[in-house]
């Protein structure tokens, strides 16, 4: 369909790595502030779990590249951190919320880039 054909020539005409440097920068949302009373470390690995999360999320949404899941995967993300009792569910909490509202934006922002 005509409507496929033009998502995937805008897909192919957006820089995605620019779109995604700009929403990481920009807009994706500081998921990490209640772990800084946890202390340092624990701030360390959310922060850490949420760039992951992003990463694993933005460019495949935007080029719809297959590898993207439709689960993010935060335990396997943030194994470094499974010993640390109080990092660990930080880290996979960082990474779940920026990929889920990773993915829902940079969709939105193709489409809307297409429409």
């Amino acid at each position: 369909s005509t409507g496929t054909t033009t998502l995937a020539q805008t897909r192919s005409s957006i820089d995605c790595k620019e779109l995604c440097k700009e929403y990481y920068e920009r807009e994706l949302s500081p998921t990490c502030r209640g772990a800084v009373s946890e202390g340092r470390g624990v701030y360390k690995a959310c922060i850490s779990g949420r760039r992951r999360g992003f990463e694993a999320a933005c460019v495949p949404t935007c080029t719809a590249e297959n590898t993207v899941t439709s689960k993010p995967d935060s335990y396997n993300a943030c194994k470094a951190e499974s010993k640390k009792a109080k990092s660990f569910p930080w880290c996979r909490r960082g990474y779940e919320k920026a990929f889920e509202e990773t993915r829902n934006e940079i969709a939105t922002k193709v489409l809307a880039l297409a429409s």
